[in-house]
């Protein structure tokens, strides 16, 4: 196994061909979000990331300004995540700051890249698909 992944990560290295390169994800990223089916008002989220030692692996953190029954709410926490041919999932780690207490939570964020500077979220619960931007 080890063989492997020493193989696997010189080949990465390298640039062999059977690995596509990723364009980075690494940047501040920020998107609002309005969810009133959820009664979340607002949401503005800043995604904070940073691109790992293996092409298309992520990690960061996550600040999310809610507004839920008109009481605003902060939630920090950090995320990993991948990308993978044009797609991007990031899922929660470690709270960092809940101030809701246990009425809110981090969630799974799936998103199409459309642009090496856009991505476009995808909220089934909400029903949207919402642009980030990278600033």
């Amino acid at each position: 196994m080890q063989k492997v992944l020493v193989i696997a990560g010189l080949a990465v290295l390298a640039g062999c061909s059977s690995f596509p390169a990723q364009s980075p994800m690494a940047g501040t990223w920020k998107g609002n979000l309005n969810c009133p089916s959820s009664r979340l008002s607002t949401q503005e989220i800043t995604i904070k990331l940073k691109d790992g030692i293996f092409p298309g692996l992520l990690s960061g953190e996550l600040e999310n300004h809610v507004v839920r029954d008109g009481i605003k709410y902060y939630l920090h926490y950090t995320v990993t995540g991948a990308t993978v041919g044009g797609k991007v999932k990031l899922k929660p780690e470690k709270m960092i700051t809940n101030t809701s207490g246990d009425l809110l939570y981090g969630l799974v964020f799936e998103a199409d890249r459309t642009s090496n500077d856009s991505m476009v979220m995808h909220f089934n619960k909400c029903k949207q698909d919402k642009t980030f931007t990278r600033i």
